[in-house]
């Protein structure tokens, strides 16, 4: 069953991208996962020196829903301001 793939069901065609729009990434897949790789450790290091003790090898399942992405933006801490 296709839909119980989730993320690993994902994934890009960039061929056809690049035929249809002209497009193509700026960044090779290793390098953008290389970066992002070590963005994480640095990350999870940053909150372990202050005393975190989460363990982060292990994630949780979250069901996201319409009602709470139509409140991003709306609260405080993911508000965006715009320069008028």
């Amino acid at each position: 069953n296709e839909s119980k793939l989730g993320v690993r069901g994902r994934n890009s065609n960039n061929i056809l991208i690049m035929e249809k729009l002209g497009w193509e990434p700026k960044t090779k897949i290793i390098d953008g996962l290389r970066k992002t790789y070590f963005w994480i450790k640095g990350e999870i290091e940053r909150e372990q020196a202050g005393g975190n003790t989460t363990d982060f090898s292990k994630s949780e399942v979250v069901q996201q829903v319409d009602d709470s992405l139509m409140q991003l933006g709306n609260d405080e801490s993911t508000e965006v301001t715009k320069n008028v």
